[in-house]
């Protein structure tokens, strides 16, 4: 741990008339922490306040770390994974949406299944055709599959006949017709409704 190093950072902020107490408060710490970084009287840092560095310096965690001359700690990694996925899941989530705009010049080709749920979810006054209704539909399913948004477009992609529907895909569907349309939509029903709709 390169002490001195962020000790000279401490003095060259308060040199630019920062109090330490500002600097804290910015830092998620105390003042008394900051005094105890500018006069080398600490021991480590804590992961978390190596996190706080690093935002306030504008760096990422592993450059403060390179700089203070430390391991990145572990919290630290998962964190900034955990952040890249999240990032990644919301630009999947927006990628969709961009599709299901641009989804009514298409020419969808819904199954038999597909065509019975569509008109049992416009009697519940789910007109999949409607982007309102389609984003009140998305909500509900949604939630009824745990906040899983993606699995949701899934879905309502293959309600619309965008994609197709496979037995795997029941129990997803299942689950967004029994808060949707009522408890009897379960897997079985799907099943049955199968079995008994001409196919395509």
């Amino acid at each position: 741990m390169n002490k001195e190093r962020l000790s000279d950072w401490v003095k060259s902020e308060v040199a630019k008339k920062i109090s330490l107490a500002a600097i804290g408060r910015a830092l998620g710490v105390s003042g008394q922490t900051v005094s105890d970084w500018r006069d080398q009287k600490y021991d480590k840092m804590q992961p978390r306040q190596v996190e706080s560095l690093a935002h306030y310096r504008g760096e990422t965690v592993a450059e403060t770390c390179h700089w203070l001359e430390i391991p990145v700690p572990e919290e630290a990694t998962l964190s900034r994974r955990v952040k890249q996925l999240e990032l990644k899941v919301l630009d999947l989530t927006q990628t969709l949406e961009l599709v299901l705009e641009h989804m009514s010049g298409l020419t969808l080709t819904p199954s038999p299944l597909a065509i019975h749920i569509q008109d049992a979810l416009i009697q519940r006054f789910y007109d999949l055709r409607d982007i309102s209704q389609q984003q009140r539909f998305l909500d509900d399913a949604t939630a009824a599959l745990q906040g899983n948004r993606l699995a949701a477009h899934k879905v309502m992609l293959q309600i619309l006949g965008a994609t197709s529907i496979t037995t795997d895909d029941y129990p997803d569907i299942a689950h967004v017709l029994e808060v949707t349309l009522g408890p009897h939509w379960s897997v079985g029903h799907l099943l049955d409704i199968a079995d008994k709709t001409p196919k395509g």
